[in-house]
């Protein structure tokens, strides 16, 4: 027996007793935290789903892939993404019309149903597609929200997510034949529509890589059989680059999820991470969002969004060391608070606002 699979059965004896825990951020496949898998050095990579329930770790290297490592095993469902609006950064899916968690070595139900097959995730953004890919919704954290609906329908089975929240998604008059990338706010709004002629037939997956939008295509796609495609963005138009192949060893690939641009550039030396904390949630008249001592003379601004993603007035009031933000006036339901601090993004919070 290997010492690794001793490690772990010993471990797993030790969690029956109740002697030790298992840490929910860890993967029980191969004892690694999933919530710390991207990093400012591995900006280009992604994972594949393929129909053995197998996750696979892959690095775009130029013009080729290295990796193909499995991390894990035993994936319930056909999707994948990797984000946080769980609260920390894992592994998400759906079985079953529910979307389930990975926590701990398992996959936990989230008792969120009518989930559909199609997900596309970064930082605290999730998005789906509907089964007949004619719908993009969005999940503002407690409930399946659609926002856009296909001229004619969505043409890959995926949705890939920028940093900032928007979602990039290809569409076209039918399935297999795409005339476009277009690209969605988390509010449904349209933001540009890029012209592209593309065969898209068996486009399983997309994710974002930094700028870069990268598109999976099956078996019998004519073009680019057992291929990513890198798609790169300059003003009005996209450009394909050079197909680069996922390694013939005869899997069938579901689904890809990506690093995508997740919000992992670390803060410089100069500016320490510092913790903002807003209370109470849920609230009724007045949110507190008490600032950390550091940034006390800083020029801080708060955003605030509700479930649809359409920004919502905000404007708190500064009392020494907090600003208090009135909620008052808010309609009941969750809302997303974001904090900038001279300008760049610095904290995001949900918060349930319920009038008693």
């Amino acid at each position: 027996m290997r010492a690794s699979s001793f490690f772990l059965n010993f471990l797993n004896f030790l969690v029956l007793l109740g002697i030790a825990s298992v840490d929910p951020c860890f993967s029980q496949d191969a004892r690694i935290r999933v919530d710390s898998l991207c990093d400012p050095t591995h900006a280009n990579r992604f994972w594949s789903l393929d129909e053995h329930g197998t996750v696979r770790q892959w690095e775009v290297v130029g013009t080729a892939l290295a990796g193909g490592d499995t991390l894990l095993t035993g994936v319930p469902g056909p999707a994948l993404a990797y984000c946080s609006v769980f609260g920390v950064n894992t592994f998400i899916t759906s079985e079953g019309g529910f979307i389930k968690r990975y926590q701990g070595g398992n996959w936990v139900d989230l008792a969120v149903s009518g989930w559909p097959m199609n997900l596309g995730g970064a930082n605290d953004h999730l998005y789906y597609l509907t089964n007949t890919n004619h719908d993009l919704g969005y999940f503002n954290g407690t409930s399946m929200v659609p926002i856009a609906e296909a001229a004619g329908v969505f043409t890959s089975a995926d949705v890939a997510v920028h940093a900032d929240g928007s979602a990039f998604v290809l569409a076209g008059p039918v399935s297999g034949s795409t005339t476009s990338v277009d690209k969605y706010d988390s509010g449904g709004a349209l933001l540009a529509s890029f012209p592209l002629s593309l065969n898209s037939t068996h486009a399983f997956g997309t994710c974002m890589l930094g700028e870069v939008l990268y598109v999976g295509f099956g078996s019998t796609n004519p073009i680019y059989p057992n291929s990513i495609v890198p798609f790169t963005f300059l003003g009005p138009s996209v450009t394909a680059g050079d197909p680069i192949a996922f390694p013939g060893d005869g899997a069938s690939y579901f689904d890809l999820a990506g690093c995508a641009g997740l919000s992992t550039v670390a803060v410089p030396d100069a500016m320490p991470a510092v913790q903002f904390i807003a209370f109470p949630n849920p609230a009724d008249e007045l949110v507190h969002l008490q600032l950390p001592r550091e940034l006390r003379a800083e020029r801080v601004e708060v955003r605030l969004f509700d479930g649809l993603g359409q920004a919502v007035p905000a404007f708190p009031q500064r009392a020494s060391d907090e600003l208090l933000l009135s909620t008052g006036g808010l309609a009941p339901g969750m809302y997303l608070l974001r904090v900038l601090v001279n300008g760049d993004h610095r904290f995001t919070a949900r918060v349930l606002v319920e009038h008693h």
